[in-house]
């Protein structure tokens, strides 16, 4: 009989475990911390695909329009290349995000990514591929 009531009560320590782990996915905060970590992937997974295209030692239009999910924006000096990019964020805003990768372009090129909304004025996405830089 003991036996019985302690496999009952783990059975009901684990469906209220169970249900709230189910309150903090599908609460509107479990939602936003489920996109902030999408929004982490997705600007991480960005970021090594631009370092895997600048390998060759350019960087094309064409390139970015393959690693972009959406307008971008690009500005190009001799220390470095700029490219703004628009990411849908946590509460469904756009958030424009800036990744920085030093020159020469190359196989040790390394790639930073920080949010930065004074790189771009991207809100929406849009079918232009190059948003106006500030």
């Amino acid at each position: 009989m003991g036996v019985v009531l302690l496999l009952l009560f783990v059975l009901a320590l684990a469906l209220v475990g169970v249900f709230l782990w189910w309150l903090g996915v599908s609460l509107p905060e479990g939602q936003a911390r489920r996109m902030e970590q999408q929004l982490a992937t997705d600007t991480r997974l960005t970021g090594q695909a631009l370092q895997h295209r600048a390998q060759d030692g350019t960087l094309t239009d064409d390139e970015l329009k393959d690693v972009s999910p959406g307008p971008w924006a690009i500005r190009r000096d001799e220390r470095e290349i700029r490219v703004a990019m628009s990411f849908l964020g946590p509460r469904a805003e756009y958030q424009c995000w800036s990744f920085t990768l030093k020159t020469p372009l190359g196989p040790r090129t390394s790639v930073t990514a920080q949010p930065d909304e004074a790189a771009c004025d991207v809100r929406v996405p849009s079918a232009s591929t190059s948003p106006a830089p500030r």
